[in-house]
């Protein structure tokens, strides 16, 4: 069976969302989880410590279990009850 002239083969595929996510984590769209707790004014390990327990900002990860945050979505989250009272337990 060929493909047709649009598709493309899965590691190039992966390897161009590779890029892609390097980009977005370069300009500042992807956050690594030290740069999100920096950015929430948070240690490392009391973000870990959100995860754990199902709290803090969206994560996604992404294949290789690698851990990202959105920019957008974290601020986000600092603007709603639970983002607020998060940070004033961390302060």
């Amino acid at each position: 069976m060929s493909r047709g002239a649009h598709e493309k083969d899965p590691p190039q595929e992966l390897e161009q969302f590779r890029k892609l996510l390097l980009e977005f984590v370069r300009i500042g769209i992807y956050l690594k989880p030290a740069q999100c707790a920096q950015l929430l004014g948070i240690t490392d390990r009391t973000l870990r410590d959100w995860e754990s327990r199902g709290e803090g900002p969206p994560r996604h990860i992404l294949p290789g279990g690698l851990i990202r945050y959105c920019r957008d979505e974290v601020d986000a989250w600092l603007r709603t009850p639970a983002g607020k009272r998060h940070l004033r337990r961390a302060s």
